[in-house]
């Protein structure tokens, strides 16, 4: 018997290598939690973490005076806008509550946000935890307290007549 006990997270982003037309798929980060709300708690929190570093505030103590650019509106308009739908997600109470309200169901969640630079998944499961402990692998050796056979007698030594 198996019963959900467990959510699994997962942060991935996909985009093209170098500018080649070949695209890859990195896990940025994974979390498991046998609670629902600390885990959906933990996502919000890593899509503000991404969104400060794809969209850093120009007067950044870290970023050298100059380096920062604002993007044109024009772009973020025809390929989308990743840092800002993030914060959205991350700050709207009602979208996390729905978060969790699906996740109690037992359904999945996703949140994909894409601009010019490439595709970021949010990701929340839930996953199957068995109730009981499986039985261990054949061929492998029981703990001494699962053997099935009682354990052996001590035997005392008996002495040797000279």
């Amino acid at each position: 018997m198996t019963r959900t006990s467990s959510y699994l997270a997962e942060i991935a982003a996909e985009g093209a290598v170098y500018g080649r037309e070949e695209w890859v798929r990195v896990v940025l980060a994974t979390r498991e939690s046998p609670y629902v709300r600390p885990i959906a708690r933990w996502l919000s929190d890593q899509a503000l973490r991404i969104a400060a570093r794809l969209d850093p505030q120009p007067r950044m103590h870290w970023c050298p005076r100059n380096a920062l650019r604002p993007v044109p509106d024009v772009v973020s308009d025809r390929t989308g806008d990743v840092p800002a739908r993030l914060r959205e997600w991350a700050e709207s109470r009602t979208e996390q509550r729905a978060v969790i309200e699906l996740l109690k169901r037992g359904d999945p969640f996703a949140l994909t946000a894409s601009d010019h630079t490439g595709m970021y998944t949010f990701a929340l499961r839930p996953v199957p935890v068995a109730a009981t402990p499986p039985p261990p692998p054949p061929g492998r050796a029981l703990d001494r307290w699962q053997r099935s056979d009682p354990p052996l007698k001590r035997q005392v030594p008996v002495p040797l007549p000279h």
